[in-house]
């Protein structure tokens, strides 16, 4: 009996907005999709062969204002409308059981405090990122997702967890 596995990349976005007394006051959960320049960085890292871009581990959760669905082709390499970048906070990986197969469960957990919009009353959010560095045009995205419309004030902060599952 041949013996089959495959690398079934998966995500999940858990953004929980907390009040100023560090309560949950809401939970919006949505899968992601990994999009093929994530893939792609996946592969290149795993070969160790030379690439256009640096290739290196994903550091950054961008969040962007548009809800536009991800596209399954090459093309979706970028937010649509991106509002800002935060460096990831925290970073885990741990051992997942799905079904009779072992994985690995990476979980990345970034903070956007009560501080942020500086500059403005609101900010809409509709979708994020992950992406493997700082700059816009240079870092290359793993993933990508779009979820209900939250407005962001400075009367609550959002905790983003990002679990994927390898």
């Amino acid at each position: 009996m041949p013996l089959v596995d495959s690398l079934d990349m998966r995500g999940r976005l858990i953004i929980r907005t907390r009040n100023r007394q560090d309560a949950v006051v809401e939970e919006i959960t949505a899968d992601n999709a990994i999009v093929y320049t994530g893939r792609e960085l996946v592969a290149y890292l795993f070969t160790g062969q030379p690439h256009t871009v640096s290739i290196t581990p994903i550091s950054h959760l961008a969040l962007g204002s548009d809800g536009t669905a991800v596209h399954p082709k090459a093309e979706d390499t970028a937010l649509k409308a991106e509002a800002l970048r935060l460096p990831i906070g925290k970073m885990d990986i741990q051992k997942a059981q799905d079904d009779s197969t072992a994985r690995a469960k990476v979980t990345i957990t970034t903070e956007l405090d009560f501080a942020v919009p500086s500059d403005r009353d609101s900010l809409e959010l509709r979708e994020a990122g992950l992406f493997n560095g700082e700059d816009r045009e240079t870092s290359v995205m793993y993933n990508r997702v779009v979820f209900p419309v939250i407005t962001k004030t400075k009367e609550f902060a959002l905790t983003f967890i990002w679990e994927i599952t390898f």
